[in-house]
């Protein structure tokens, strides 16, 4: 289960992509037949949406796994983990073959993964006396407000799920996930220590850096070397006591990455692979603090001066992705992933005769 919060916490991004529905939840269902799916609820639209008739193969509330403390998983949220399972390889262009023992092993793996992180998060809230209160229940409430009752359904059964209680439930420990959250580690992992965010991170070789780099041009390679060997010597002699300051100083003059000045003003925080090798192995060869001499790329000559890590930085790879979280609020929600993963040994899963009889490759033939 490997950084399962995100899947959690991105049922919230769900809301987002269907918002503009809306209303009340629908009446409780009555359970159709295998050989007729068409009227999986009542109040759902009366064609049957692509899946209707896999998700028939169980009863909604079939009890698939249960755990310590009363907790259950039914087939209705199983199933659409299943699904989201599938999509993940469509995404891909990739058709899933269910006679592949291996890939079905990993669809259903991972889709146990999340409901129990789902059992995990009320299991640890229950521990930690994390509980909605009135500002809490109404921010929910104006979450799962709906106006389109029927047009909503029809887009959550586009996604695998089939009932109103479910998309509600899903989503309210979402909100939970990020209350229990905030409990542990404070508003975007500000309370995570840099002790604890350093040990976290440690595996990711994280690297952080301010330099100056001064473009070599075909013709003028002695010219710019020439400037870039002053303004090295003019900070070898700095004797000042804010060394950082000064670098910062001459980079914001002389440095031709215009791009890392407006993006990265307080340097980079990278990873290997992010920069061209001899920039990486030029900063890693620094003590923190340190200042290199002329580094040689193909971009120009670059001047390293090595940083401690500022774990309230964003990575640059989190900025090449658009993910701009810190890198203390990633190391939180690793460790957040940890405490999940112990809490889900903690709750001792059992699975069903119902769930030991899935047979994904005749359910979705």
């Amino acid at each position: 289960m490997k950084k399962i919060i995100a899947a959690i916490l991105c049922v919230a991004m769900l809301a987002v992509v269907l918002a503009g529905c809306g209303g009340s939840a629908p009446e409780e269902p009555d359970v159709p037949s295998v050989e007729d799916p068409g009227d999986i609820y009542e109040t759902r639209p009366t064609y049957p949406p692509e899946g209707g008739a896999e998700f028939a193969a169980f009863a909604p509330d079939t009890v698939m796994i249960t755990t310590e403390g009363g907790f259950t998983v039914t087939w209705d949220e199983l199933y659409f983990q299943i699904r989201m399972g599938f999509w993940r390889f469509t995404m891909g262009g990739m058709v899933p073959d269910l006679t592949n023992e291996l890939l079905v092993t990993s669809i259903m793996e991972n889709a146990v993964d999340v409901v129990l992180a789902y059992r995990a998060v009320e299991y640890g809230a229950r521990l930690h006396g994390v509980e909605f209160g009135a500002e809490e229940l109404e921010m929910l409430a104006q979450m799962l407000t709906i106006e389109d009752e029927e047009g909503f359904m029809l887009e959550l059964q586009e996604v695998g799920i089939y009932s109103m209680e479910l998309y509600e439930n899903m989503m309210r420990i979402s909100f939970l996930a990020q209350m229990l959250f905030e409990e542990l580690y404070g508003v975007d992992g500000s309370g995570l220590s840099d002790e604890a965010a350093a040990v976290l991170t440690e595996p990711d070789g994280y690297l952080m850096a301010m330099h100056t780099l001064i473009r070599r041009e075909e013709g003028d390679e002695g010219e710019a070397r020439a400037e870039a060997e002053t303004i090295l010597a003019r900070l070898q002699n700095y004797t000042g006591d804010d060394f950082t300051a000064y670098f910062a100083d001459l980079m914001f003059q002389y440095s031709a990455d215009l791009g890392g000045l407006q993006s990265f003003p307080n340097g980079y925080l990278f990873q290997f692979g992010d920069m061209v090798p001899e920039f990486y192995e030029g900063t890693k060869a620094l003590e923190i603090g340190g200042l290199s001499g002329l580094i040689e790329t193909g971009f120009g000559y670059h001047i390293i001066h090595r940083l401690p890590i500022d774990f309230d930085e964003i990575p640059f790879s989190y900025v090449q992705q658009n993910q701009f979280i810190t890198l203390r609020h990633s190391a939180a929600m690793m460790s957040f992933d940890l405490v999940l993963q112990n809490w889900v040994r903690d709750l001792n899963a059992q699975f069903s005769a119902e769930y030991d009889s899935i047979n994904l490759a005749e359910i979705f033939e």
